[in-house]
């Protein structure tokens, strides 16, 4: 077969607003940088597109008004010319097993639904101190422990090209949010294989960095010696 065409997601309707969510990271942070659109209307269009694929149950928690908030701040100090980093005002997905103040950690576990943190996790700080957006945490496999990432108590994670498949664990709800246009990028973690099988089947990148090369503080742990977080 000709892989070389891909077919879109299901999930994002064929309109306008998707295709200005194509764009990577990497382009909107140059387009909000070149004054081109801004964080809000980023944002505007992302919610919109979340919550018109709400089936996919890719996001574990997601708060509109937080990010519209986070986006007007982000505006805001772009206009004043305070730019935080190079992600700034861009809004991405972190699996729910990473420590933010924002937003709950549950690690897909109903033991720990509505934990909040007092820090961020590392990884998540440098991010934001980057000027990255929290748009949500995503939905995994309960306590990153398998490859399926059919959530008991969130409900299972679809394959955004077909929702009768799996999306792959345990990041499966980081993968399928970036597959579907609904995050420009976003963070899983890895035990054994955690980021590579949802990017696998989603069809798109993933990358396990070497034990250690980040910090693991901050994350629901599966394996101390074994965890890594990565895109």
């Amino acid at each position: 077969p000709d892989i070389s065409i891909a077919r879109s997601p299901s999930s994002i309707n064929n309109n306008a607003m998707a295709a200005n969510l194509k764009d990577s990271a990497l382009d909107l942070s140059r387009r909000i940088a070149r004054g081109e659109t801004t964080s809000e209307e980023i944002c505007h269009a992302l919610s919109d597109a979340i919550e018109a694929a709400s089936d996919l149950n890719a996001y574990a928690t997601f708060d509109r008004a937080a990010l519209m908030a986070q986006a007007k701040e982000a505006d805001v100090a772009m206009n004043l010319g305070n730019v935080r980093g190079p992600l700034h005002g861009v809004p991405l997905i972190l699996k729910d097993n990473i420590n933010t103040t924002a937003l709950p950690t549950s690690g897909g576990t109903p033991a720990l639904v509505g934990n909040d943190q007092g820090s961020n996790a590392p990884i998540a700080a440098r991010l934001f101190q980057a000027g990255a957006l929290l748009a949500g945490k995503a939905n995994l496999h309960e306590l990153s422990a398998g490859g399926t990432s059919a959530n008991h108590t969130f409900g299972p994670v679809r394959n955004p090209y077909d929702h009768t498949c799996i999306p792959g664990g345990s990041s499966g709800g980081t993968a399928a949010t970036i597959a579907a246009g609904l995050a420009p990028a976003g963070l899983g973690t890895d035990t054994a294989g955690s980021v590579r099988v949802p990017a696998a089947l989603c069809g798109i990148f993933g990358f396990r960095p070497t034990t250690g090369r980040y910090s693991g503080e901050g994350i629901v742990p599966l394996s101390r010696t074994q965890d890594t977080a990565g895109p």
